[in-house]
């Protein structure tokens, strides 16, 4: 599930799955709410094969992996994304980062613009978003890596709201890292300065299982911030 439920870990979460499960409802609106988390993102990354949503309104909430849930013609739904690349040739790095782009902006419910290169936001600012990408590595303990520019972060640190958007070019799939997560990490990754006093963050992540896991320490789930 999606990081919208962060602030029920401990017992206001096992308090929520007992909530959850005493339910006698399985209409995933009204079980986000029981759980006391926001439905339009509780879903974000969860498997619905299986799952019956036979006459429910679901417009509004992003439902990211519906492939074979039970439907029927009162299953009132949102388009679906585009689907992203899996197979095949993989798109160029300017695509996969608008593409990313566009999935934080839907995750956020923004509308973010390409200023430069990497470079996103919204029209005040108040929404920025740095989006990298990385081909897939054949190492286990590397399987995507990054540069993130002293620039980057300063452009980064001059909104609100800020992201680190690390993507696979092979997959398509995109985790949205805020700053303020990130930040702490920073001082224990390699950097590298270039002649012209430029320096950048080396950002590795490894994939474990169906997670990516970013290389640092013990090491930091990216599960919840994909987008």
């Amino acid at each position: 599930m999606s990081d919208n439920a962060d602030h029920l870990i401990g017992g206001d979460w096992f308090k929520a799955i007992e909530r959850v499960l005493r339910a006698s409802t399985g209409d995933l609106r009204e079980l986000a709410q029981i759980a006391g988390a926001d439905p339009k993102t509780l879903y974000v990354g969860t498997s619905l094969d299986g799952v019956d949503l036979r006459g429910q309104d679901l417009r509004g909430m992003i439902l990211t992996n519906r492939e074979g849930a039970i439907t029927d013609e009162a299953t009132l739904l949102d388009p679906e994304r585009p689907a992203r690349p899996n197979s095949g040739e993989a798109p160029s790095p300017a695509l996969a980062r608008k593409r990313a782009a566009a999935c934080l902006a839907e995750r956020l419910a923004v509308n973010l613009t390409a200023k430069k290169g990497s470079l996103f936001e919204t029209n005040d600012g108040a929404v920025r978003a740095v989006v990298t990408t990385s081909r897939r590595y054949p190492r286990a303990y590397q399987a995507y890596w990054y540069c993130f520019y002293e620039s980057q972060r300063d452009y980064l640190a001059g909104a609100p709201d800020a992201y680190l958007v690390l993507t696979g070019i092979d997959t398509g799939r995109a985790w949205a890292i805020p700053l303020g997560t990130l930040e702490p990490f920073l001082d224990e990754m390699k950097m590298t300065r270039r002649p012209n006093g430029q320096g950048y963050w080396h950002v590795s992540t490894k994939l474990v299982a169906d997670a990516c896991v970013l290389v640092v320490g013990d090491g930091l789930d990216l599960m919840p911030f994909e987008v």
